[in-house]
């Protein structure tokens, strides 16, 4: 159990004990579906996510429906931060990790939105969106004009001078999320 459920289940602490139902009207239903899934079977399937993209895909533009599927494994990153569960985490980071590395897209503006909104400052999550936008968008800067969050141009700044010196250093550069995926992992 994530060190969440057991505070909100502590024996006569919260109402959430007496009642035996813990709600969370402001996470999404769908990324606590992946959540359970995880639990309760060791596995991170996305598989219902691309059905549901499936249907998606009908209406929307292959791109959109990516941009859907990239928030969604976002939210569950931000619920397993939520529930304090690293492995969880892990898990999810990685699986947008590989989805952004293979459709060899920027984060969307949506998608950068909604990670500096719901994660804190150092968070691994905004780390590995701004190394995509280091190491990838560099002849790139679509979608730049619809990004509002400050702090995302502040880390983006930061991690592009981090990258200019290892590369004067080193004459190379690595891909952090390429060579050393434990930078946006927790091991606690």
């Amino acid at each position: 159990m994530s060190e969440f459920f057991a505070a909100a289940l502590k024996p006569g602490v919260w109402k959430e004990e007496q009642e035996g139902i813990v709600r969370m009207p402001e996470d999404d239903h769908k990324a606590f579906a992946i959540y359970a899934e995880w639990l309760y079977t060791g596995t991170f399937k996305t598989g219902f996510v691309e059905a549901d993209s499936g249907r998606i895909r009908e209406s929307l533009s292959y791109k959109a429906a990516e941009e859907v599927e990239e928030i969604l494994l976002a939210k569950a990153y931000a619920l397993g931060d939520k529930l304090q569960v690293p492995m969880f985490k892990t898990r999810a980071i990685d699986c947008l990790a590989s989805r952004l590395e293979k459709s060899y897209g920027l984060p969307s503006a949506d998608l950068i939105t909604f990670v500096y909104g719901s994660t804190v400052t150092g968070s691994p999550l905004r780390r590995l969106i701004c190394d995509l936008y280091v190491h990838e968008g560099s002849n790139n800067d679509e979608g730049f004009e619809d990004v509002q969050e400050h702090e995302f141009f502040r880390d983006l700044a930061k991690f592009s001078r981090a990258a200019l010196e290892e590369l004067q250093a080193n004459d190379t550069l690595e891909i952090p999320y390429m060579t050393n995926a434990c930078l946006y992992h927790d091991h606690d």
